[in-house]
């Protein structure tokens, strides 16, 4: 796993686990859709303190960040996307 963390406590992700069933971050399933890009699946929401946090799942890989300010996710987004993207080819 490799993890950025950056001021103010925005943390970035990419993992590679043998074991998928481990949680990287605390995900309320019930609440929260998952959806698909690229061939992936993805869950993106906000948290008690009004921070952007998503997880993408393909494969053995998960990908994602947390803590993350309004109106800055984009940038995070595109990260994960990209990586995504590039894994796959």
């Amino acid at each position: 796993m490799h993890s950025f963390l950056y001021p103010g406590g925005t943390e970035l992700y990419f993992a590679f686990l043998k074991d998928t069933t481990t949680e990287l971050q605390a995900i309320n399933y019930d609440n929260n859709i998952p959806k698909e890009l690229y061939r992936t699946i993805f869950y993106k929401g906000i948290d008690s303190t009004n921070h952007y946090w998503r997880e993408t799942r393909f494969g053995n890989y998960k990908a994602g960040y947390k803590n993350v300010a309004e109106g800055e996710d984009g940038v995070f987004d595109s990260s994960i996307n990209y990586f995504s993207l590039h894994l796959k080819r």
